[in-house]
């Protein structure tokens, strides 16, 4: 019943963590019984808690769980450095949040969930957008969406276009910031999908004002 309720969680965790955070909480109450649960358990509640807004646990309670996993090679392994890095990074500590990230890429073959990988180099690349390292994080962005895309996680897929849209707008690449945002613009009303048109209008907006085609930026809200 728990091997099951964990596999079921697992399979929502970014898709729907509200959802895997209920069925954790459930398991919680049920008893976990073996090491293995329990530190499956604590990872997993770790990347859906962080997945719906509320953070990571302390890195302590995640060394633990990384230094339990660290012999597995497995994508349990992966997710626990990830999840050491994406602590230490909503700490503000990036120095420590990128060495934990850089050895969690090492084992990205052995990886089977494609999802994992992308929230690796999504996060990394908005520590590199934080650091003005704009090139580093276009490349990586751009790993983050191919990974996204072989998940099937539509919303992350998107919203990464957008900030490697940002990105390409920092590099003062207008020209094909302006062509992903103008595609993005028409995906987002063909599917009616008000949040991704949204983002792409304010980003194109910023656009044209730094490029001072004003023109453009009446068209685009007449």
């Amino acid at each position: 019943h728990t091997t099951l309720s964990l596999d079921r969680a697992e399979e929502m965790l970014l898709s729907s963590p509200d959802s895997a955070r209920t069925i954790l909480g459930s398991i919680v109450k049920d008893g976990l019984y073996s090491k293995s649960d329990k530190m499956k358990h604590t990872l997993l509640k770790a990347v859906a808690d962080d997945a719906a807004g509320l953070g990571m646990p302390k890195d302590s309670v995640l060394y633990i769980v990384s230094e339990y996993y660290s012999n597995k090679e497995d994508d349990y392994h992966f997710l626990s450095l990830y999840c050491m890095g994406r602590s230490h990074q909503l700490a503000g500590h990036s120095t420590k949040a990128i060495l934990e990230y850089t050895q969690a890429e090492q084992y990205i073959n052995n990886v089977s969930q494609p999802e994992y990988i992308a929230l690796l180099y999504s996060n990394m690349a908005s520590l590199f957008t934080e650091s003005f390292d704009y090139q580093r994080a276009l490349q990586l962005y751009n790993n983050a969406h191919t990974y996204f895309k072989l998940s099937g996680l539509k919303d992350y897929e998107h919203a990464t276009i957008i900030k490697t849209a940002h990105t390409l707008i920092e590099l003062k690449r207008y020209d094909e910031a302006e062509e992903l945002l103008l595609e993005e613009l028409q995906w987002g009303c063909d599917n009616n999908d008000k949040e991704v048109s949204q983002n792409c209008i304010e980003n194109l907006l910023k656009l044209y004002s730094r490029t001072s085609y004003y023109s453009k930026s009446e068209w685009l809200l007449g």
